[in-house]
């Protein structure tokens, strides 16, 4: 079907401007072209480091490797099912195919170390790693004045601990303590991940936690549970959730980029732009990420996030300690496992966004020309 001219003037207003009305540069087909090569050439570069480094990245990592793999793979889906819209040469298309390929391959070779590396941990989320479990295809959205209604501005400090997720987590996934039957969910831990208000880290696990809820086929349990709080469909709590991020990750660039929130930034990016929601994306942040890069290995590097800087709200916890988030792993020369990881799965939600956004100029052109 044919986009309308409506909407492909929708999404260039979109894609040029966010919603403080910052001004974006990309304006024509060559420069989205050479937009998309960056891109590629970055999330390349990425993707061979941690391909070199597959025996000793973590768990984490290869979820995000794993949706890398999953998001091309449905970008080249539907590039092949209509190749006549899409504005794309057949290197273009081949080199998006490369990478979905490596993303793969690394994940599966990475998967018998993981296991062996934490054997506790990989039988509690192992799942996760399964071939196309992150084969997401929700179709690509804006945000409307209305979304931002029930949003939320961030707040200072965390709501939850890594732990809490991943024991709700499990729950899903049926490997618990507790149960061995999958999408057995509890009643606090639908109040916990569902809750209104959160902010940094925990509002993105929130987001996380329905995106595998979704994937586990959980949606009646999902449903009950919502239904006795009176809450929205799922659909509308993870837009709720996403609107709130983007409010969050404005407020990150707004300040710069500090060092210490640009792994939570590129976060937020993959997170929501995998549910399908672009305004993640401007030509700006995606150059910012970029130069993030350690050019000679192709990793990204930084200070190593501790839980004492990912402080718990006050009124969660009053001792806050020096250890090293479990998701966060340092690599060969200063690399960090999580923040190259959800950099990758951040640039290959840029691979997306862009592709599609030259397939709408595209289209408009045409119209233009038959016109």
């Amino acid at each position: 079907m044919k986009t309308s001219l409506f909407w492909i003037s929708l999404f260039s207003v979109i894609f040029c401007s966010t919603i403080n009305g910052t001004k974006l540069k990309l304006q024509n087909i060559k420069e989205a072209k050479h937009l998309l090569g960056l891109t590629l050439n970055s999330l390349k570069s990425s993707l061979e480091f941690l391909n070199k480094e597959y025996n000793h990245v973590n768990l984490d990592a290869i979820i995000g490797t794993r949706l890398v793999d999953g998001t091309l793979k449905v970008l080249l889906y539907h590039i092949r099912q209509d190749l006549e819209s899409w504005s794309l040469d057949e290197s273009t298309i081949k080199h998006i195919q490369d990478l979905q390929m490596l993303a793969e391959t690394l994940s599966d070779k990475a998967i018998p170390y993981v296991q062996q590396s934490d054997p506790m941990y990989y039988s509690r989320l192992g799942t996760l790693l399964a071939k196309d479990f992150w084969t997401l295809d929700f179709a690509s959205k804006d945000f409307y004045s209305e979304d931002f209604l029930s949003a939320w501005l961030p707040q200072p400090g965390e709501a939850m601990h890594e732990q809490d997720s991943d024991n709700c987590i499990t729950e899903l996934l049926g490997t618990g303590a507790n149960t061995r039957a999958k999408c057995q969910i509890s009643f606090e831990c639908w109040q916990k991940m569902t809750e209104k208000g959160y902010s940094g880290y925990s509002l993105t696990h929130q987001t996380f936690y329905l995106m595998i809820a979704y994937q586990m086929g959980c949606h009646e349990e999902m449903n009950k549970h919502r239904t006795l709080l009176g809450q929205p469909p799922p659909a509308d709590l993870v837009k709720a959730y996403c609107a709130s991020t983007f409010l969050e990750a404005e407020e990150i660039y707004k300040n710069k980029f500090p060092e210490l929130r640009r792994d939570l930034f590129m976060e937020q990016a993959a997170l929501c732009g995998a549910m399908g929601y672009r305004w993640f994306f401007s030509p700006d942040w995606l150059l910012e990420i970029i130069s993030w890069q350690d050019q000679s290995s192709g990793c990204y590097k930084g200070e190593t996030i501790t839980e004492s800087e990912v402080k718990m709200r006050e009124t969660m916890e009053q001792h806050s300690t020096s250890r090293v988030k479990r998701e966060e792993k340092v690599l060969t020369d200063g690399c960090l496992s999580h923040k190259t990881t959800v950099a990758a799965s951040a640039l290959s939600m840029y691979v997306r966004y862009i592709t599609e956004y030259l397939q709408m100029m595209f289209e408009r052109d045409q119209m233009y020309t038959d016109a």
